[in-house]
């Protein structure tokens, strides 16, 4: 008995196995099938007082898992999630958005330290830099993820922007508007969220910089200003990158010399100190 109690434990402690294999009728059907109801009665007695200790605590681990599983097949089934709300303001945050000139651009280092940094401090094994578009969200900078980016309808951040303070979504499954949510019940499976606003100086918000884990939990005392530090330095690094942006379209309206590249100040193609038999007015 004891190999079939590990041979339980170890499966139920798969929780992609148990979402795959696990049948209506529960776990002995599924996992102690050719005599499902002798065992399961076996198990039930060994998760009683006749359990030791030792066994106790790995059944209560699993008993935890199958429930979970459990209810992420419910709210999978049932589909239900709640759709991000569209601001009175979206065509003026969509043309701030436009204005940054930063979507479908290649990754950058200085974004991508910043993200990294959110998810050490956090501790979680996602973190993102998302930018809400018109009908979907779009990873400038990513840890943990491969896609670079999500349907608008089923985005976290979406929800964030609405708000005027931070979103922290302690467990997914115990909130209505995410539970049934594509991003919950199925792959990345977020259970935790938690986004700070990249919000520009006229308060329109262009997205997050959030942390995600596939664990229930909550930020810590320290991280959660943490966090909006960094989401204000990610905004910092956007405003600069616009900035040099618009130095680079000033410097190319500017006279250079074609020959030499400096700066020149009469109104031909080349300097006269390039031009043959040019006079040179320095001296």
């Amino acid at each position: 008995m004891t190999d079939t109690l590990d041979r339980i434990t170890a499966a139920l402690q798969d929780r992609y196995r148990i979402e795959r294999e696990l049948g209506a009728g529960g776990m002995a059907t599924v996992y102690l099938a050719g005599k499902p109801e002798r065992l399961h009665k076996r198990f039930m007695i060994l998760w009683g007082r006749e359990c030791p200790d030792s066994k106790r605590s790995s059944i209560l681990s699993a008993r935890w898992k199958l429930e979970e599983a459990r209810m992420v097949r419910k709210h999978r089934a049932a589909g239900a999630f709640a759709r991000p709300p569209i601001l009175p303001d979206e065509p003026e945050r969509l043309a701030a958005l436009r204005h940054y000139e930063i979507l479908d651009t290649p990754p950058e280092r200085a974004l991508d330290d910043l993200t990294l940094l959110a998810a050490q401090i956090c501790q979680t094994p996602i973190a993102l830099v998302s930018l809400v578009d018109s009908d979907r969200q779009w990873f400038k900078s990513k840890v943990g993820v491969e896609v670079s980016e999500t349907p608008r309808d089923v985005a976290f951040c979406a929800h964030a922007i609405a708000g005027r303070e931070m979103l922290i979504v302690p467990d997914t499954l115990q909130d209505e508007r995410f539970a049934g949510n594509p991003l919950v019940v199925r792959e990345p499976q977020i259970r935790f969220y938690a986004g700070a606003l990249l919000r520009v100086a006229e308060g329109y918000v262009l997205g997050t910089l959030c942390v995600i884990d596939r664990v229930p939990r909550q930020l810590a005392e320290d991280q959660a200003p943490a966090l909006e530090a960094l989401a204000r330095q990610v905004m910092a690094q956007l405003e600069l990158r616009l900035q040099l942006a618009e130095v680079k379209r000033l410097a190319g309206m500017l006279p250079y010399c074609s020959s030499c590249g400096m700066l020149r100040t009469d109104l031909g193609d080349r300097c006269p100190d390039c031009v043959p038999g040019g006079v040179n007015r320095l001296h």
